[in-house]
């Protein structure tokens, strides 16, 4: 298991806080690290009940590097953000098409250029 130090764990919980703040699908999201098979970094499901969703799950893979991680939780938050704009047309997909795309860019941008700066601005050490 890849234990976060405690300066990883702190940007972790940081940066889910904000991005449930600034990319909202409409349902509650919730990130779990847990241990998962080797080949999953992590997973993103929709929760339905009568027909809407009311939630999203996100697990990441608690084995995984700080790293993985990271850009684990990118791609399955770009997933939740595409079944929002999708789920009333069939349900969740789990593709990697232009949506998709346009959102992974999205998330990964504001991580890297506004939440890691402002991270660092209220945490210098």
């Amino acid at each position: 298991m890849a234990i976060l130090n405690k300066r990883q764990r702190k940007v972790w919980y940081y940066l889910i806080l904000q991005l449930g703040k600034s990319f909202c699908p409409g349902v509650p999201v919730t990130v779990r690290s847990t241990r998962m098979s080797d080949k999953f970094c992590g997973d993103c499901t929709g929760v339905i009940k009568l027909g809407r969703m009311v939630q999203i799950k996100i697990r990441i893979n608690s084995d995984s590097p700080w790293n993985t991680r990271l850009e684990t939780l990118i791609h399955e938050w770009a997933h939740a953000m595409e079944w929002e704009a999708n789920w009333c047309e069939g349900g969740p997909k789990r593709e990697h098409g232009p949506t998709w795309g346009v959102w992974y860019a999205s998330i990964y941008e504001h991580v890297f250029d506004v939440l890691w700066d402002e991270w660092h601005e209220k945490n210098d050490d």
